[in-house]
């Protein structure tokens, strides 16, 4: 039994996400995830992975590299960057979301399937239809997961395609969330950085880095907060995670109109962020661009102590006298 197909098979969506596809695929033939992990022989704990795609693409009679191109993959401490998937690499596993799913109840009762995009921890709103993605059932605000009947419904056996309870989402959120999917799709966000009123030199950084200057500039509710390294590590909440770059993008736009006033913001950005940019970089500009912001935020005496514990933060920055 577990090494034929499932009786029901379906295309795998350019735009869907690949745990959404394990799921909305073992449901239509009658199954949850949780059955997936006995065939597959692991615990009810472990999640889905990029390992797993041959035997789940015979199974549902996709092609596997696209299913493997779409599911997590662990990589070696030694590489730095701790995941890979969507063909992006993140440096903690929290910003990928394989145990607190998302949605948008009105593109699961339209599409019925789950976008790719929603899998990221920052992921907020959705584009198309400018709500807020949701990890609660709209009806009775019991947590969705990926256990679950179907794509469309949750847990608690309510149909997640209910809008009576949906949020708008607010302009920061959208802005935030088009320069993401651009990010995520491969596609050049240099307009959509100015359109947003943030550093067009930003738009050099990859997926991961973008999420890592939301993290910087949103995490600490307000000056000189302490920030407990678990945040970093951990999946945040979506409700969380809207908060965390609504102020993100707030407080970037301040930045970009005030970036001569060195030192200024250093009570309001997170420093282990702008730090992992720079010392564990997943782009070509990460350590370029996070040596930037460092600097303009936390000043030229901070940079100099970090480099002394960082000697290979040395090298000339490539946006040296060009950044603006």
């Amino acid at each position: 039994m577990s090494e034929s197909p499932f009786p029901i098979s379906s295309e795998l969506r350019d735009d869907e996400s690949g745990l959404g596809f394990c799921l909305r695929s073992v449901a239509m033939n009658g199954g949850r995830l949780s059955a997936l992990h006995r065939l597959l022989g692991i615990g009810a704990s472990e999640r889905l992975k990029s390992v797993h795609a041959p035997r789940l693409a015979q199974w549902f009679g996709v092609d596997k590299a696209r299913l493997a191109h779409r599911l997590p993959a662990t990589l070696p401490r030694s590489m730095g960057a701790r995941r890979a998937c969507y063909g992006h690499l993140f440096r903690q596993p929290g910003v990928l979301r394989t145990n607190q799913p998302q949605v948008c109840p009105q593109c699961v009762f339209e599409k019925g399937y789950l976008l790719d995009a929603w899998d990221l921890t920052l992921s907020t709103c959705c584009l198309e239809h400018g709500l807020s993605l949701t990890g609660i059932c709209p009806q009775c605000q019991a947590v969705i997961k990926w256990d679950r009947k179907g794509v469309q419904w949750g847990g608690c056996r309510h149909h997640l395609g209910c809008t009576d309870n949906a949020v708008l989402a607010t302009p920061e959120l959208l802005y935030a969330q088009r320069i993401l999917q651009a990010s995520l799709r491969s596609e050049p966000c240099s307009g959509l950085a100015e359109d947003t009123g943030v550093p067009r030199w930003l738009t050099g950084l990859s997926l991961d880095g973008w999420m890592q200057v939301f993290y910087a500039f949103g995490l600490l509710p307000s000056s000189w907060s302490p920030l407990c390294p678990r945040e970093l590590s951990r999946c945040l909440a979506p409700a969380a995670a809207q908060e965390v770059v609504r102020r993100a993008l707030g407080r970037l736009q301040a930045f970009t109109a005030r970036a001569e006033d060195e030192g200024a913001w250093a009570s309001l950005v997170a420093r282990a962020p702008l730090v992992s940019l720079m010392t564990c970089p997943t782009g070509c500009q990460d350590e370029a661009v996070g040596r930037q912001l460092f600097q303009r935020v936390f000043g030229q005496k901070e940079m100099d102590l970090l480099v002394r514990g960082y000697p290979e933060l040395g090298q000339l920055d490539l946006f040296e006298g060009a950044a603006t």
